[in-house]
């Protein structure tokens, strides 16, 4: 299928000429028309009563070709991946390594320069029409080209954490039968210039990651099908609201019940009376819920049909129930102790996240905490939501189906890449805000998200306006003056990244705040470094954070009507600061 000849050094060669989907040469007049020709086919479906049906195909790894240019562009690997090659330009055989990795210093011969390029290049050979998933990293910054369209790029945002691996960014992209071009763009960080990619097997654990990612498959039919989840927010007295993703729009209701009842209570997902049938992310409450009482829960979808009524289910026949029986406990009373765990930015791919919350469980046993707090930043980007935050991070906490309940924190990572819009349904309160207010146990906790804008030509100021009368009002009702303690979680720190300056307008909201009542507790994180002082008269604590599970640490809480004790650690259980405060009378 090559149209060249290895030259005398065996080194280095010409490019390949154009072939064709037969694998005979073609002039790029040629090869431009058959690209216009496939771009208009419906890669990867199989059409079925007007409904389109994802295909994937199995492919080979490709022999990969490195490009030997200097600083190429993107533009230069669209064209590359449309077989337009300029003149003069040549390339050499790479061979990545058992990990799928390779070294570009080393490849290239140039010395490390941030953001340095290279552009490696393939013919990926499929057996059929279909859609190929894949997966790369990049130290620090990769984009994916097939026949001239890019299908995934982490140039803006980079690669969410280091050490690489060839699982951090899956992907998928079309193929017709028979050759496909296609070019890897990789840009060096401050520290390396790495890349890694593969093509896995189709199989189904692999194809969640990779089916929501394609420009081919947002056609997906309707599937009654649990998809990511069920993931718990919202913990307080009486309530939670548990959460799932289906395989497309649909109804959707949760069935609960106490441990050993035998019948069920149904809660529809409802919106203004109707029975929701226009989303595949569902957010269902429970509420009237018993304290420190063990519940059992399950799923249960209603595939869109013209036939249902819009307003609740009338023809059992179309009720399909998830297999599966989920359990819970409902929070402490209030005046019993409450335990939670906090951990913030979290700044590394999915797969590398996920295996760094199993170090810190073994370590801390999450399952011992009434529920967990993420103050912000779960992800360096939310390029690819579900699989960077709902697998890489929600999942985790349904362990051997029982789900420990989770506070997640709106963090300025949150606000970047293409589905940051995401976040809302996954995770903010039941109005829709990024901030609310509970009780739990004998602590009263607002969760705010207040950056300390001041005001300007835009309205960008208006959240932060909005939180402060919010926060002064909540502070006033009966659940807050009751409580035995009051904390605030927060992603950006009062005081700065010291927590020492008083003028700082997130300070000065803590100020205001304890005005209205005392603040005992202020959770922090953003700057990646742990610290803990006081400001305002709170005890503040920033936890810390990066892109590894060293730069990481974990923060338990206990409180109890008497006190509140704070440990801090590593993910091999030592602690490093512990702490205990008395309740404060309000007065």
């Amino acid at each position: 299928m090559r149209a060249t000849k290895r030259v005398a050094d065996g080194t280095s060669r010409a490019f390949s000429r154009s072939v064709n989907g037969d694998g005979v040469p073609c002039g790029r007049a040629e090869f431009r028309s058959a690209a216009v020709r496939m771009s208009g086919a419906v890669f990867g479906f199989s059409q079925t009563a007007g409904a389109a049906e994802p295909h994937f195909v199995t492919v080979e790894s490709p022999e990969w070709e490195l490009v030997l240019a200097e600083n190429p562009t993107r533009e230069n690997a669209a064209e590359l991946s449309l077989g337009r090659i300029p003149d003069g330009w040549n390339s050499k055989e790479i061979t990545f390594d058992s990990a799928h990795r390779l070294n570009l210093t080393q490849a290239t011969g140039f010395p490390l320069q941030a953001r340095q390029s290279a552009i490696l290049t393939a013919r990926i050979v499929a057996p059929e029409d279909g859609v190929v998933p894949a997966s790369a990293g990049a130290d620090y910054y990769f984009e994916f080209f097939r026949e001239g369209k890019s299908y995934v790029s982490t140039l803006e945002h980079g690669n969410g954490g280091t050490p690489i691996s060839a699982d951090d960014r899956p992907f998928s992209f079309p193929v017709k039968k028979g050759v496909n071009r296609v070019a890897l763009l990789v840009q060096a960080g401050s520290g390396g210039w790495e890349c890694a990619i593969r093509f896995p097997e189709p199989n189904a654990a692999a194809l969640r990651r990779f089916s929501r990612t394609a420009e081919v498959l947002q056609a997906f039919p309707p599937a009654p099908k649990l998809r990511y989840g069920p993931w718990i927010t919202h913990p307080q007295a009486g309530g939670v609201f548990i959460h799932f993703t289906s395989e497309g729009p649909m109804a959707a209701a949760v069935d609960f019940r106490k441990n050993g009842e035998e019948s069920w209570t149904r809660r529809y997902e409802l919106w203004n009376g109707y029975l929701r049938r226009d989303t595949d992310r569902h957010s269902i409450s429970l509420q009237g819920l018993e304290s420190a009482t063990d519940y059992q829960f399950r799923i249960v979808f209603f595939p869109k049909d013209e036939s249902l009524s819009g307003w609740l289910p009338q023809h059992p026949k179309f009720e399909v129930a998830a297999p599966a029986v989920y359990s819970f406990r409902a929070m402490p009373a209030l005046q019993d102790p409450v335990t939670f765990f906090a951990m913030s930015d979290t700044h590394m791919p999915g797969l590398s996240r996920l295996e760094m919350l199993r170090g810190y469980d073994r370590a801390w046993r999450f399952e011992t905490a009434d529920f967990f707090v993420h103050l912000g930043d779960i992800s360096n980007t939310l390029d690819n939501f579900d699989d960077e935050v709902l697998g890489g991070f929600a999942e985790y906490f349904c362990r051997r189906n029982r789900v420990t309940p989770l506070c997640v924190v709106h963090g300025n990572h949150e606000y970047a890449g293409g589905e940051a819009g995401l976040w809302n349904p996954g995770f903010s309160a039941p109005d829709g805000k990024s901030y609310y207010a509970f009780r739990c146990g004998p602590a009263f906790f607002l969760v705010l998200a207040y950056w300390g804008i001041e005001p300007d030509a835009t309205n960008l100021h208006e959240l932060d306006r909005e939180q402060e009368l919010w926060a002064e009002a909540m502070l006033k009702s009966e659940a807050a003056r009751s409580a035995s303690f009051r904390i605030i979680l927060n992603h950006c720190p009062p005081g700065g990244d010291r927590a020492d300056d008083v003028t700082d307008p997130t300070a000065r909201l803590l100020a205001r705040l304890n005005q209205v009542a005392p603040i005992d507790l202020f959770l922090a994180g953003h700057v990646h470094e742990y610290r803990r002082t006081v400001l305002c008269g709170t005890t503040v604590v920033i936890l810390d954070g990066g892109r590894s599970a060293e730069e990481l640490n974990l923060t338990a809480v206990r409180v109890t009507p008497e006190q509140l004790t704070v440990q801090s650690g590593k993910n091999d259980g030592n602690l490093f600061d512990s702490f205990t405060l008395s309740a404060r009378a309000i007065p």
